[in-house]
């Protein structure tokens, strides 16, 4: 038993570690996604951003709360304090609802993010040539994403057409793109909401392993 018990403190050990790395994770993805959201912070002027960023918050305080239990679980491991343990296990469950709750969330108000974003480019096009701000905003975002308009280059017609709408900014040479940046966003958005339930279940696994070497740690040390 003393040889399983010392497996599974060090099993309890690097799992810790991992929820660091989790963390860490976490904490460059959300810093990752706000640079690339600042450049396009201007095209959301006058839309209600808490649909974006509730989830978002919910991420960051999961991953500064596994930081704390990867202390926990190390200290609680090492020394076999079943206090400790059992506050470590409790918390993690508390975690693996907050992670349901944020997938939960950035699901449901998906089309809410979709709708602020198309009001949004709306407004700003039409602000276009009088906004130094707005119309670099836009012409990354077209030139990115290899969209132009809205929902197509119609957007354009009441102005001149811009050079981002069209391939190596060029119009004069290249034709316009055909897809809108809207659709182009919301195929973007359904990604990443796919990719993010699907990390959110194997945090979820990789959690209760943590749970499961807690409760053995605590019932036979």
């Amino acid at each position: 038993m003393g040889t399983c018990l010392i497996v599974m403190k060090i099993f309890l050990i690097c799992f810790c570690v991992l929820l660091w790395g989790i963390a860490a994770a976490l904490l460059y993805g959300i810093t990752t996604y706000f640079i690339s959201i600042n450049d396009l912070s201007s095209l959301t002027e006058g839309s209600n951003l808490l649909y974006t960023l509730l989830p978002l918050l919910v991420i960051i305080v999961v991953a500064l709360v596994l930081v704390v239990l990867g202390v926990l679980g190390i200290i609680g491991g090492i020394i076999g304090n079943k206090a400790m343990l059992s506050i470590f296990s409790c918390i993690l469950v508390i975690v693996m609802v907050a992670q349901i709750a944020a997938g939960v969330l950035a699901v449901v108000f998906r089309s809410e993010v979709i709708n602020h974003l198309s009001t949004g480019l709306q407004i700003n096009i039409q602000r276009y040539e009088n906004s130094t701000t707005v119309r670099d905003a836009v012409d990354f975002l077209q030139s990115s994403l290899q969209c132009c308009g809205v929902t197509n280059v119609t957007d354009w017609d009441e102005q001149p057409l811009p050079n981002s709408c069209c391939r190596n900014n060029d119009c004069e040479t290249n034709e316009p793109f055909m897809t809108g940046c809207l659709s182009k966003i919301e195929s973007t958005i359904i990604q990443s909401s796919a990719i993010a339930i699907a990390v959110a279940v194997v945090l979820a696994l990789v959690e209760t392993l943590g749970i499961v070497f807690a409760c053995i740690v605590m019932c036979f040390d």
